[in-house]
């Protein structure tokens, strides 16, 4: 699935190219009372040059064709 970006990363990242997206997961649960369970992740890789000036990682990036 595609997640958003956290949004100072991204404003920054926007600047150099028009449309992100995030490799990440998505599952709804089912818990034995019957609520729903939604978790997520957002799968993350060494950072590049721009992403290293504020973190020690960052989200995979997909090309924007990339399913969601």
């Amino acid at each position: 699935m595609s997640m958003p970006s956290a949004p100072a990363l991204e404003a920054r990242l926007r600047q150099r190219r028009d449309d992100l997206r995030s490799a990440g997961l998505l599952r709804a649960l089912r818990a034995p009372d019957g609520e729903r369970i939604q978790s997520c992740t957002i799968i993350t890789t060494e950072p590049n040059e721009l992403a290293a000036t504020v973190h020690s990682r960052m989200p995979a990036l997909l090309d924007r064709n990339a399913e969601t």
